[in-house]
């Protein structure tokens, strides 16, 4: 249920009151205008946010492909395998849900504790970056490919090739971000 509100607040859908409780703050999807109101609005952030995933996300795959568990590793192709399936519905609160299970998944198997500290600090600041990202059609194609290269690596036991893939997924998110906030400009 936690889980939950924390997205449904993520989204702006709900408003979290400490002590009071969860209010209904709109019913209406996130349409372009909005999403990229919001990405403009959050811009320095969000880039300090990738910038800092951009240090830690690449060594947590590193770590994790030397020290994952094959059960470890079978769980993020199934997260994966999760997100490619879900990408059919375009429910951007089912992708996000994914795409922060998969990155947590990888910090967690990297057995580094300072990592999964930081990685969790992050964690809900992404939150709404991914939903509102994944309210992009093809913002949710270009994680799709990444991902499965990042699995691939993982499979193979790659650390060059994930570290590859890891950073240019984020590029690939840095670009995205910069086209919406580009975009609501002209």
């Amino acid at each position: 249920m936690r889980e939950a509100l924390r997205v449904l607040s993520a989204t702006g859908m709900i408003e979290l009151r400490p002590g009071k409780g969860a209010y209904v703050v709109s019913n209406k999807k996130n349409s372009i205008i909005s999403i990229q109101n919001w990405f403009t609005e959050k811009h320095a952030e969000l880039d300090e946010l990738i910038e800092v995933r951009m240090a830690i996300e690449p060594l947590a795959l590193k770590l994790a492909i030397r020290r994952a568990s094959n059960e470890e590793i079978q769980q993020i192709i199934a997260i994966h395998d999760a997100f490619t399936d879900a990408v059919k519905t375009y429910d951007n609160i089912e992708l996000a849900t994914l795409d922060e299970s998969f990155h947590n998944a990888i910090v967690e198997a990297s057995g580094n504790r300072l990592l999964i500290k930081i990685g969790r600090l992050i964690s809900d600041p992404m939150m709404e970056f991914r939903l509102r990202s994944f309210g992009v059609k093809k913002n949710i194609d270009h994680a799709t490919e990444p991902h499965g290269e990042i699995a691939k690596s993982m499979l193979n036991r790659d650390e060059i090739q994930g570290s590859l893939a890891m950073i240019k997924h984020l590029d690939i998110a840095r670009e995205d971000m910069n086209l919406v906030v580009n975009s609501s400009k002209e």
